[in-house]
């Protein structure tokens, strides 16, 4: 079982413990819930997870003690990819492009559109460059709580970049464009810096609403930090299971 606790879900993805290829995801929101999930796996289930959220309590997942738990904080700098202490990076970003190097060949650029949006730059085997700023579920979160406009948290329904009509089409169109806007921004700066359009994967809650919008070349792949915890468990699984 491989477990991402992330700043506002927790998502979760099964796989057998030879292939480690993930076939069954789940998104909980909270602890009780993923305890009700995971209470109808095996007794001997073992969790390998990652955690943004400082202080938290992975037993608070647990439907039975026997279960084991094992953190990918231990095991994530023996990877190839090396992650400079000057550049302080969340686990999660660290997985995701461990798992978008599997994909995309370097220079490549990691963007996790979620709560946050994060760009992540890995070249040479090395990431040099990350950058977070308020995601899409924060920004309209932000006009939600502090105007009298309710938006809802979905951006499925936009699909005209040309015209608003109501207040929420405003609202969901101006978040939207300026997260593009943005990140196509970085882009252009990276294409200057490596004399060349760098690969680059689009991940997170927002990715697969959002990629239908973008301008540049792109690959959309959802749970990008589970599949960097799958990746993380086969490359040491042997050490995992003596533990």
């Amino acid at each position: 079982m491989f477990v991402d606790v992330g700043n506002s879900a927790i998502k979760l993805g099964i796989a057998e413990i030879v292939s480690t290829q993930i076939d069954r995801y789940k998104t909980c929101r909270t602890a009780e819930e993923c305890r009700h999930w995971l209470g109808a796996l095996p007794s001997d289930t073992i969790l390998f997870y990652s955690s943004v959220r400082p202080g938290f309590d992975i037993q608070s997942l647990l439907p039975a003690p026997s279960w084991k738990t094992i953190s990918a904080e231990q095991f994530i700098d023996r990877e190839k990819i090396k992650f400079p202490e000057r550049l302080d990076i969340g686990i999660d970003r660290k997985l995701a492009c461990l798992a978008a190097d599997q994909m995309v060949a370097q220079p490549l650029i990691a963007i996790a559109l979620g709560t946050t949006t994060t760009l992540t730059c890995i070249s040479e085997n090395t990431c040099d460059f990350s950058v977070i700023w308020p995601g899409i579920g924060l920004s309209l979160a932000a006009i939600e709580n502090n105007t009298r406009i309710l938006v809802g948290r979905e951006l499925r329904t936009l699909t005209s970049l040309d015209k608003t009509i109501a207040i929420q089409d405003s609202v969901h169109l101006g978040v939207l464009m300026s997260t593009l806007f943005t990140c196509e921004g970085w882009l252009e700066h990276f294409r200057q810096r490596f004399n060349q359009s760098p690969n680059t994967i689009v991940t997170g809650g927002y990715a697969i609403a959002v990629s239908k919008f973008l301008h540049f070349q792109h690959r959309t792949e959802s749970d990008l930090t589970l599949k960097g915890l799958s990746i993380l468990f086969s490359h040491h699984k042997e050490v995992f299971l003596q533990i």
